[in-house]
Order: C-alpha cells, then sequence, then structure tokens
C-alpha cells in the first residue's frame, strides 16, 4: 500500500474508534475494517480525465452475529455514526464523492468473533455525468439503473440485465430461491422509468425491504430485500458487481447456515455529501 494508502488507513482507525468500541478483539476491530475499507477504496477508486479520484459510496460491513447484536444494542445510530466516519476520512484523503456514504450492516455466522468483512462499490458511475453539464457534487445523486445487481444471500451476485426480472421457486423464474417457503412466483423487478421497481406478486410470506412489508418499492443501492429466509442486497456499478470479492470459507467444515447474512436495522442519512476537502493524490498515488 502507498502512502496515500496508508493515510486513507489511520484517517478511518480514528473515524471508526469510537462507533465501534464496543466490541472487543485482538487487535481491534476498528483497525481490521479500517485496513479492509482503505483496500477496497483503494481498489474500486476511479479517476477522470481531469484526475479528479471518486471512492466508492456504498459500504456492506458483515459482522459475527453476537459482535452485531453487541453493536447494535449498544449504539443504536451506529450506521449514521460509520457512514460519518467513512466520509470524513474519504474527504480528508482527497476524495470525491458521487453522494453520501450508505452503510449496509450484516450478521454472518461464517465470521469468528472479532472478525470483520467490508464490501464497497459505487452507486452510479462517477464518470459519466449528463453531457454538457458539470456534476453538482453539493446535491445527492439519483443513480440510473446501470450495472444494477442483487447480492444472494452474500453468497452470489445476479445481474440485473433485462427490463424484466421474476423471482420464485418455480424453475422458469430468472431468479430461483430454492425455498419451500418462497412463492413459486414470489416478486419481480422491473425497470421503470430508469430505476428498478420490486414489486410483490400477491406472494404467501410476503416481500420486505430493509426491514418493512411493501407491495412495491423502488429501489436504491443498499436497499435490503427479504423473501422468506433469504436475503437480496441491491447495488448498482456501470463496471458490474464487484466480482473481486472473495467469499470467505470457514475453517471447519461443518454443516453451513442457509441463512448466511442477515440484515440488521437499517437507516439511511438524510444529508448530502459535498465536494471534499484537503489535497488531492497525485496521479503517482492511484
Amino acid at each position: 500500500m502507498d502512502d496515500a494508502g496508508h493515510r486513507l488507513q489511520e484517517l478511518l482507525r480514528e473515524g471508526l474508534a469510537r462507533p465501534l468500541e464496543s466490541l472487543t478483539g485482538e487487535p481491534e476491530i476498528w483497525v481490521e475494517l479500517a485496513a479492509q475499507l482503505a483496500r477496497e477504496i483503494d481498489s474500486a477508486a476511479r479517476r477522470d480525465a481531469s484526475g479528479r479520484v471518486f471512492a466508492p459510496d456504498q459500504f456492506t460491513l458483515s459482522f459475527y452475529p453476537v459482535d452485531a447484536r453487541t453493536l447494535v444494542g449498544n449504539a443504536p445510530s451506529v450506521q449514521d455514526d460509520l457512514a460519518r466516519g467513512i466520509q470524513t476520512a474519504i474527504r480528508m484523503a482527497g476524495y470525491l464523492l458521487a453522494r453520501y456514504p450508505h452503510v449496509t450492516l450484516s450478521s454472518d455466522p461464517t465470521l469468528h468473533i472479532g472478525e470483520v468483512r467490508a464490501i464497497a462499490w459505487h452507486s452510479r458511475d462517477p464518470l459519466s455525468p449528463v453531457e454538457g453539464a458539470e456534476p453538482r457534487m453539493e446535491e445527492p445523486l439519483t443513480p440510473p439503473a446501470v450495472g444494477a445487481f442483487l447480492i444472494v444471500d452474500g453468497k452470489r451476485h445476479f445481474r440485473l440485465d433485462r427490463p424484466l426480472v421474476t423471482i420464485g421457486r418455480k424453475l422458469d423464474n430468472h431468479l430461483v430461491l430454492p425455498d419451500p417457503h418462497v412463492s413459486r412466483r414470489h416478486a419481480e423487478v422491473r425497470l421503470q422509468g430508469g430505476r428498478y421497481m420490486l414489486r410483490d406478486l400477491n406472494s404467501t410470506a410476503g416481500t420486505r425491504v430493509n426491514g418493512q412489508l411493501v407491495t412495491e418499492h423502488l429501489l436504491q443501492p443498499g436497499d435490503v430485500i427479504a423473501i422468506s429466509g433469504i436475503t437480496l442486497i441491491y447495488g448498482e456499478d456501470a463496471a458490474g458487481p464487484p466480482g473481486q470479492t472473495q467469499r470467505y470459507t470457514p475453517p471447519s467444515l461443518g454443516k453451513k447456515d442457509p441463512n448466511q447474512i442477515t440484515p440488521l436495522d437499517l437507516r439511511r442519512p438524510d444529508s448530502s455529501d459535498t465536494r471534499p476537502e484537503g489535497k488531492k493524490p497525485s496521479d503517482g498515488a492511484r
């Protein structure tokens, strides 16, 4: 990691220490998380023609279930605090953001206590502004449905590359969820006005988004969809799903939990991002 990467890692440590202080581990869990996030941000960062560097703005952080419950129980506003800490570190390191960071927390029983795993991606392509217009970084941007995908149970990525995607138990669905509690035709994701709309198809168990039962919902990056015991996380990235992220392989060969990732209480910050201040990294730093 170069000097700019080490600088970002140090800033992330400072920003994450307080939100995660209720968790124990050796080394401290925020130290490991800062290292992972610095690598993810560095890997996903994109530079435009004028040399400006954009950091990813979508983050999924997975914890061991006991750690996840401890974290949310001791700090109900932890997602807002983590988003604020990540935003501050990114800005001070000289990156730009297309929108305010969104943090999704999840519990993962394949991790050990004190372990954490981070995934980062862009909610939209920061290098594709409207032709002839300057990007207005002081306002939250509405991303097009470009490179949309679903993370299925934290194990695989499903690309949304057609105007209509059906979800259900039957084998003729586009996304097949082989669970007896999933209806044969459970839900659909339909492209509408350049955005993906999720609709429940009168399913037996219902469809939830961010913990709320819905019949229809306009999807936003980071939304967590629950269909029976299966979790889908919606994301958008013009380069496609973050395929470089390796699935964690537990050291034991015991029976795997079918519900690998369980979303926690989600909160979405209202404030918008502004152009970060401070020195931008040089061309040689990326």
